[in-house]
């Protein structure tokens, strides 16, 4: 017996989180599991006597309670594979990120690991300057130093994007990396220049997700705005090799004006190859500060129009609304998460372009532990208009804070179609429930 290759843990604020990443299920377990998880880790493969001896030695307590401890494990899958298969409940995965920004930890991060890509989508925040910087990129031992870092700060949740992943030479010994240190590995691709000896090695090291950024249902929509011909095919090609060899596998997409007439035929394809589409109705300006608005839809009724085909094809349980108070944090970012971009500069998200260090200069935990971030922490609701928060559509507003253009300097000031996109979330929740 051994620990799964599945399993990823941390331990937070009293409690431990666990991901299996091949059951998809999360699990909140008590603080002296983590002493129990390690000691497991620690033995590596050996007959189940042998692991209760050393709980024991290890004082994790009494030889009834060892084995009622293993006895779970083994059912849950954590030491052994299981055969059924359990739903994700992201409920845990919020009470874990609670529990990290309330003790001031990071629970993830984002790694854009190039700017260059091979194709030029038309909504894209990468400026035509910065896929041809001349500024150096992170090297893999760059890369390394950071995860050890993030890995003794108790980071768990990596996310590698870019740019195209696949450009960047090191881009595999940098994942093999992050899995060997126990860190939750999400990947964002267009996958159309992953090869198979490449694929192969993915299958291997038991990820949390690929997703694969696909922007219409038809090749003729999608290529033209990625603006490479063939893509279409390439990108499917690669989403079907993941979903086939049981990887959780996600299609990657944003809903905008070249594609919603287009987007049923998307959702019907990712239904026919068993693969759920991930829709972001929000588009960032480019790094330059380029205006996305001509890209975005230009009323409430077309946001409803997107959301139905989605419930239509991927319908989910009805859950309980929750409206924001004014003094509600807006997102995350800064509180428990930070991204660093190809050549070490920090930022609390990709779509805040404040420079909060370098590690080129500095560690991740000096920048972390030294920089005030009380600029972003500290963001309401209210802060971003008198109304936010406390709108009846308020619970279902995604605002991000990069799109209000918040910067140390100046508070935020809240665009209008985020407000589009949560009054059609509020009537399309409310059609739900009549349904």
């Amino acid at each position: 017996m051994e620990l799964s290759q599945d399993v990823y843990y941390r331990k937070y604020d009293g409690c431990v989180y666990l991901r299996h990443t091949g059951t998809k299920k999360d699990m909140l377990l008590n603080e002296s599991a983590f002493d129990a998880l390690e000691c497991i880790s620690a033995l590596g493969s050996c007959e189940k006597e042998e692991m209760l001896e050393r709980l024991e030695l290890c004082r994790i307590g009494t030889r009834a309670q060892c084995e009622q401890f293993l006895r779970q494990l083994e059912e849950e899958g954590i030491i052994t594979e299981p055969s059924v298969s359990f739903s994700d409940d992201s409920s845990i995965r919020n009470t874990v990120t609670e529990a990290c920004s309330r003790s001031h930890q990071i629970f993830s991060f984002c790694i854009e690991l190039t700017y260059r890509c091979n194709e030029r989508c038309v909504h894209c925040y990468i400026d035509d300057a910065d896929a041809v910087s001349f500024r150096r990129e992170l090297g893999l031992e760059d890369y390394k130093k950071l995860l050890d870092d993030l890995r003794a700060m108790g980071c768990m949740s990596v996310l590698f994007t870019g740019g195209e992943v696949f450009l960047k030479k090191d881009f595999l010994p940098i994942v093999r990396y992050a899995v060997s240190l126990g860190m939750l590995v999400d990947i964002y691709t267009n996958g159309s220049l992953m090869t198979d000896e490449q694929f192969d090695e993915l299958k291997e090291l038991h990820l949390n997700s690929l997703s694969f950024s696909l922007y219409g249902g038809t090749a003729a929509v999608h290529d033209a705005i990625t603006g490479v011909p063939g893509s279409f095919e390439r990108t499917v090609r690669a989403a079907m090799m993941t979903r086939c060899s049981g990887m959780d596998t996600y299609i990657k997409t944003v809903v905008m004006q070249e594609n919603l007439d287009d987007l049923e035929n998307l959702f019907r394809l990712g239904k026919r190859l068993n693969i759920t589409i991930n829709a972001s109705y929000e588009i960032t300006d480019t790094h330059a500060g380029q205006s996305a608005e001509k890209h975005r839809l230009k009323h409430t009724k077309d946001y409803r129009k997107a959301m139905e085909i989605q419930r239509r094809y991927q319908p989910e349980p009805p859950h309980p609304y929750k409206k924001r108070k004014p003094q509600d944090p807006v997102c995350s970012a800064g509180r428990c998460s930070l991204a660093v971009n190809p050549y070490g500069d920090v930022t609390a998200c990709i779509s805040l372009p404040t420079v909060l260090g370098s590690i080129r200069e500095q560690s991740i935990r000096e920048i972390w532990e030294n920089v005030s971030l009380d600029w972003i922490k500290n963001i309401t609701f209210g802060d971003v208009c008198s109304e936010c928060g406390d709108c009846e559509y308020s619970g279902c507003c995604g605002m991000c804070l990069g799109a209000a253009g918040l910067a140390p300097d100046r508070r935020p000031v809240r665009p209008d179609y985020p407000c589009r996109i949560a009054k059609a979330g509020y009537q399309q929740m409310m059609a739900d429930k009549t349904d």
